[in-house]
Parts: structure tokens; sequence; C-alpha cells
């Protein structure tokens, strides 16, 4: 496993994967937000209640975007340092 993550393609596919599924969540949860806010179905204290629930979602995968992409560099970078 590890000589297959010295190899810098499959570590680039790893994070274009990593990013994407971030990206796509995310605007998953923009469209979600947006249906609420525009739908008038639904009464506005539940319809308020799911934009706020849908913006909480949208910062937490955000943050854990963040984190994983982190996490995803440092342990390139203990792979590649021992190259140096």
């Amino acid at each position: 496993m590890r000589r297959v993550w010295n190899n810098k393609i499959f570590q680039a596919i790893v994070f274009v994967l990593i990013a994407s599924t971030i990206g796509i969540i995310y605007s998953k949860i923009s469209s979600l937000q947006f249906v609420f806010e525009n739908a008038g179905i639904i009464e506005s204290s539940v319809a308020e209640s799911l934009i706020s629930d849908a913006k909480l979602i949208k910062v937490l995968v955000l943050i854990i975007g963040g984190i994983a992409i982190g996490l995803y560099y440092n342990f390139t970078y203990s792979l590649n340092r021992n190259k140096l």
C-alpha cells in the first residue's frame, strides 16, 4: 500500500475525489435550501427551521472537508518526506 501511495498520480486522484465529493454534497444541500425557500408548500415555521438546518449542515460540510483535505496533505507529506 505504501508503494501505491508514493505514486503522485494516485495521490492527485484521491485529492480530486475528496474535493469533488465535498463540492457535490455542498451543492446538493444548497439546492435543497433553495427548494425550501421557494416552495411555499410547507408551513413557514417548519421551512425556516429546515433552512437554518441546511445552512448549519453546509458549514459543517465545509469544516469537515477542510479537515479531510488537511489530513490528506499531512499524510502525503509524511510519505513524501522520506523521499527527500
